[in-house]
C-alpha cells in the first residue's frame, strides 16, 4: 500500500505520484476514478491544501498541481544538481545510465523537450562512447540509446 502524502520536505511528490500511479495501474483503477481516490492518501498539510482551495478536475492536471505545490526549492536544486553532475560509471551499462538520466529529467521538468534530454544524456556518457554518438547527432533519445549500445558493443568486440 502507498504511504500517506503529508507534504513534508522529506517526501518527494514526484516519486509519490509515480508510486500511487503504479498502485492504481496494478489494481485496475480507471483514470476517471483516480482523482477521488487520491484523497484517501492525503494527510497533514496536503489535506489542508486540498480542503482550502479549488483544484483541477482532470487527474493529470491535478497531480501536476499537487507536484508544483509540494516540491520545495531544495528538492528542485537537489534534482538539478544530480542531473548536471551525473556521469556514466566505469562499469555501468549504457542502458542503466540512460534510464537513470531520463528519470532525473522527468523529475526535474516533466515536460522537458527531447532535445534537452539528449543534451543531458550526452553530457554524462563515457567519453569513448560520447564521441561516436555526437558524430551521429541523434534527434531522439531512443536513437541515442541504440547508437551508444552499438558503440559499446563494437568497443567490446575489438578489445
Amino acid at each position: 500500500p502507498a504511504e500517506q502524502f503529508t507534504g513534508r520536505d522529506d517526501q518527494d511528490p514526484i516519486a509519490w505520484v509515480q508510486g500511487i500511479n503504479e498502485l492504481f495501474v496494478a489494481t485496475g483503477v480507471k483514470k476517471e476514478d483516480r482523482r477521488k481516490l487520491l484523497l484517501m492518501y492525503f494527510s497533514d498539510d496536503v489535506k489542508k491544501w486540498y480542503r482550502n482551495s479549488e483544484h483541477e478536475e482532470d487527474y493529470d492536471a491535478f497531480t501536476l498541481e499537487l507536484i508544483r505545490s509540494f516540491t520545495s526549492s531544495t528538492q528542485r536544486l537537489n534534482i538539478s544538481s544530480k542531473l548536471i553532475n551525473r556521469r556514466q560509471g566505469v562499469n555501468e551499462s549504457v542502458q542503466s545510465y540512460y534510464y537513470d538520466i531520463l528519470q532525473l529529467c522527468k523529475r526535474f521538468n516533466h515536460v522537458m523537450t527531447e532535445s534537452d534530454q539528449i543534451i543531458h544524456l550526452l553530457r554524462g556518457l563515457k567519453p569513448s562512447i560520447q564521441h561516436h554518438v555526437i558524430i551521429i547527432d541523434p534527434k531522439q533519445c531512443t536513437d541515442l540509446l541504440e547508437q551508444a549500445k552499438r558503440v559499446k558493443a563494437a568497443t567490446t568486440l575489438t578489445q
